[in-house]
Order: C-alpha cells, then sequence, then structure tokens
C-alpha cells in the first residue's frame, strides 16, 4: 500500500480534483494509524487536517463529517482532548444533520474515550449511554463493547465494583467474537486487571497481560508497556511474586497517565 502511495501522491497533488484529494488524505491518514497501532505521528496529524482544510476550501460537503472526525481521533491519540472533543462534536451534529447512525456511533464513542481520559466520570457516563444507544441501533457491536468498557471505568470510579466487572466482561466477550481485533481493549481490560489485583487474583490478572501487549493493540505508554512485558516474563519463569510487583507497577504507571 506505501508503496502505491508513492506513486499516487504526485498525480493526485498535481491533477486529483478535491474530491481526490480527500479521499486520498483519508486512506492515507487511515494506511498510517493502522501502520502505528493508532498513535498519531505529525504527518497523520498533517492529513487529517489537510482533508478538513480541502473540504472547507472546496466545500466538498459530503466529505467533511468523515474529515472532522478523523481529525478530533487522530488529536485523541495525541493526547489533546479538548481539542478532539471539538471536532468530535461537530462531526457528530453533521452526522446527525444526516441521519447517519453509524457515524453518530463513532463519533460519541471517542466522545466518550475523551471525557473519560480526562477524569470526567459524569461527562463520560452521559456519552457512553448515547454511544451506547447509537451502537446498538447500528448494530456496530464494536462500538456496544466499547461502551460497556466505558461504563466499566464509570462504575469503577464511583465504587459499584460488581457493575465494573460484569460491564468490562461484557466488553471482552464482545470483541472476542468478532472477526476482527479491536484494538483499544484497553479500555476494558486495565479495568479487570486492576480488580483483579485487588481481588489478589494474580493469576487471571497475568492471562489479561498477553491481550494488552498484542501487536493487534493499541500500545500504553512506555513505562506501563515496560511493566507489563516484565510481568509476562516473570509470569513465563514462574516466579508470581515478580509478576505480581510488575503488574502493580504497570497499573501506578497507567493510574497516572489517566489511563485507569
Amino acid at each position: 500500500m506505501e508503496a502505491i502511495v508513492q506513486r499516487l501522491r504526485p498525480v493526485v497533488d498535481r491533477h486529483g480534483s478535491a474530491q481526490h484529494r480527500v479521499r486520498f488524505y483519508q486512506s492515507q491518514l487511515q494506511l498510517n494509524l493502522r501502520r502505528d497501532r493508532y498513535v498519531t505521528t505529525e504527518e497523520t496529524l498533517a492529513y487529517a487536517h489537510a482533508a478538513v482544510a480541502v473540504c472547507e476550501e472546496y466545500g466538498v460537503i459530503e466529505g467533511l463529517p468523515m474529515a472532522r472526525f478523523n481529525l478530533g481521533f487522530v488529536l485523541l491519540w495525541q493526547d489533546s482532548f479538548e481539542e478532539a472533543m471539538v471536532e468530535l462534536r461537530a462531526a457528530l451534529e453533521l452526522a446527525e444533520r444526516a441521519g447517519d447512525i453509524a457515524h453518530c456511533a463513532r463519533c460519541l464513542s471517542y466522545l466518550t474515550l475523551a471525557a473519560r481520559r480526562l477524569g470526567r466520570v459524569e461527562e463520560t457516563a452521559k456519552y457512553a449511554e448515547q454511544s451506547a444507544r447509537a451502537a446498538h441501533a447500528g448494530d456496530m457491536r464494536d462500538y456496544v463493547a466499547a461502551a460497556h468498557a466505558h461504563r466499566s471505568w464509570v462504575a469503577l470510579k464511583t465504587g459499584v465494583i460488581d457493575a465494573a466487572r460484569t460491564h468490562a466482561e461484557a466488553a471482552v466477550s464482545i470483541w472476542s467474537d468478532l472477526a476482527l481485533a479491536f484494538p483499544m481493549q484497553w479500555i476494558a481490560t486495565l479495568t479487570l486487571l486492576y480488580l483483579d489485583l485487588k481481588e489478589d487474583a494474580v493469576d487471571r490478572a497475568l492471562e489479561r497481560v498477553d491481550t494488552l501487549l498484542a501487536h493487534t493493540q493499541q500500545p500504553l505508554p512506555g513505562d506501563a508497556m515496560d511493566a507489563l512485558a516484565r510481568a509476562a516474563r516473570f509470569r513465563d519463569a514462574r516466579e508470581p511474586s515478580s509478576a505480581r510487583s510488575a503488574l502493580a507497577t504497570a497499573l501506578r504507571h497507567l493510574e497516572s497517565s489517566g489511563y485507569l
């Protein structure tokens, strides 16, 4: 795909219509995100801004909802949460006007995540319920699961432990049945890992580490990933005490960085 892109770029830049350029920028953005495991690079962010700019300058109305969504999406993975929410709300408004339920579900799901990363429990709960309704209406099971995951985080933050585990397990169960791996399973798995460790169910907690380290998943912050990798090595070496200590270290890093 990258080789094809290199051949196409000068042709699109020189001869492409506004619609062609928007589609090209968005395709390159999606390729980059998949290649980079949903970590935003400056190049990816530039493609997102370029797509929005072309849509607005040349009146490519049909491309604007996805362009605004994509910009919000990549800002989210850059930890620019407030900016991401501005773009995602704008994309949601456009999707609602068009009656595009699937696009509404996408926007709401990542608005929920942005509110969560900002630590806003009530706002996260509000968006999670809206997201669940839209995902069910659009039959988008990956986002139904994501809504469960965010409900789980809200329950954890408000001390409703049984509901936190129930929602997180529901999310993991749905994702396990999908043909393609949902790449942000940490949004439920971290809650389960935290609860397992709190209950001293170390073996169960260690079983979840492989999901977080999988190449299909968005990587967590470096210090946390290093600690999770150590936990996996200690597990395989049958050193449960050291594995538990590494897990606790990972969770401390994740709590301090707003992932948990």
